[in-house]
């Protein structure tokens, strides 16, 4: 079975789903305390998949393909991080589910963490595919098999 670290923030109304679909769910508070904190999970449990998760404010559930150093729209996540991690994070071939690719990076708290884990596996020279979702509860249990069909 594949190993999945499940990250998502304390805001997630449907914690309890996702508790029951992924054994491993670890919950974001304090931002810089929980990623540094996860940085320690994500080296003691060497995942085959990294997994944020969020809730989706659109009618659709989404896979981000990409996390951009942005933050509340003239901030940098890092000062001294390249511009984008383009196409960079993992998307599972998402043909035969109901999520779609999203079509724009935000500069939320969501791509604040993608951006700061992506940076941690890079220079740590970590090689974990690491994918985050928006989701709806209704693709909650449809997540394992969509990120299963892939690795």
């Amino acid at each position: 079975i594949m190993k999945i670290l499940v990250y998502t923030f304390r805001t997630f109304p449907y914690l309890e789903e996702l508790k029951k679909t992924f054994p491993y769910v670890v919950v974001f508070g304090k931002l810089k305390e929980s990623l540094q904190n996860f940085y320690v999970v994500i080296t003691g449990k060497n995942p085959d998949l990294i997994l944020g998760v969020a809730l989706s404010n659109s009618s659709n559930s989404f896979f981000e393909p990409m996390t951009i150093n942005k933050f509340n729209e003239n901030a940098r996540v890092e000062r001294t991080g390249k511009n984008e991690y383009a196409l960079l994070l993992f998307v599972p071939n998402l043909k035969k589910s109901n999520f779609k690719v999203s079509p724009n990076p935000s500069d939320s708290f969501c791509n604040y963490t993608m951006y700061k884990i992506k940076n941690f596996l890079e220079q740590k020279e970590i090689d974990i595919p690491f994918a985050f979702s928006h989701l709806k509860k209704e693709q909650i249990k449809e997540l394992p098999l969509v990120l299963n069909d892939q690795i």
